[in-house]
């Protein structure tokens, strides 16, 4: 497992978190425009699949000063 030099967030670790937000807040808004999908029922699900992906697909930045 690499090493980190800093205390500080990777990208990975921004990317994914903005991600998570920003999908509890479409799925509420969703929830509020069509109240008969249900999308609080299946939230947690795509929150997590949703920042699974994001932070799988973001690459890390030269900055995060990775020691191998």
């Amino acid at each position: 497992m690499a090493a980190m030099q800093t205390g500080a967030p990777t990208q990975k670790v921004i990317a994914s978190t903005v991600a998570a937000a920003f999908t509890t807040v479409l799925i509420g808004l969703l929830d509020n425009w069509i109240p008969s999908l249900n999308a609080s029922q299946f939230s947690s699900e795509v929150v997590v699949i949703v920042t699974f992906f994001v932070g799988y697909m973001m690459p890390p930045s030269m900055s995060d000063q990775v020691a191998t």
